[in-house]
Parts: C-alpha cells; structure tokens; sequence
C-alpha cells in the first residue's frame, strides 16, 4: 500500500507562526507532538531556526526524548534568518515529543519553525 504524504503545521505552533525557544534547561520548549494514528503512520519532522541575538547562540533539539543520545547541538549565527536544523527525521506510530532548549544568555532570541510532512 502506497502512503500518502500531507504537509502539517508544527503542533506547537499557533497558526503557523515562529515557536519562540523559552527554555534554558532539558527538558525543552514543545516544538511537535508525533501522533499515533495507526501502525503505518509515520511523520518527517523539518525545522528550521532563527536568531535574533547579535551573538551565536547554542540550541539543543530533543528528538523523543530527554537522554544525550536524543538531544543534537547545534549553534545558530548571529542575526540569523531561518536555517534548516532539521532536514526530516522519522518518526513512526508513537508517541514522541520534539522539544528544544538553549543554554545562551539571551534566551528570547531563538524562533524555530517548520513543518511536518504526516504519512498515512
């Protein structure tokens, strides 16, 4: 059986806009609730982040879960737009929560958006 792809707003989003980065600390802000809707159901998750700061800011992303082997660091450019973070991982049938934190000084200063391509 064939999957049908269909583009989906990041849950955490409020109509589509920007998800500011509030949290300094695991676990992190909510970017995305994988939904489980079914056994073949599968979701790619794509983010891309901003940062208005004038100085380079780290960004954790949590992938599912809290543990080092969830999380990926990276840092985000000064007075940055829109840089791709993450370039669509998987997730399948489950549960899982996208979460982001960073540890920078200015923790107002990271936006992150995307989009979420849902199989079904």
């Amino acid at each position: 059986m064939a999957l049908t792809y269909s583009p989906q707003l990041l849950s955490g989003s409020t109509n589509g806009r920007p998800i500011e980065v509030a949290t300094i600390a695991t676990p992190g802000t909510t970017i995305h609730t994988v939904q489980s809707t079914g056994t073949d159901a599968r979701e790619e998750v794509h983010l891309f982040a901003a940062n208005r700061s004038t100085a380079s800011m780290p960004l954790t992303i949590e992938l599912g879960g809290t543990a080092t082997t969830d999380q990926i660091l990276t840092f985000i450019g000064a007075q940055t737009g829109f840089d791709r973070v993450i370039p669509g991982i998987r997730f399948t049938a489950t549960t899982s929560i996208v979460r982001a934190f960073t540890t920078g000084t200015a923790t107002d200063s990271l936006s992150l958006d995307g989009w979420v391509d849902r199989a079904t």
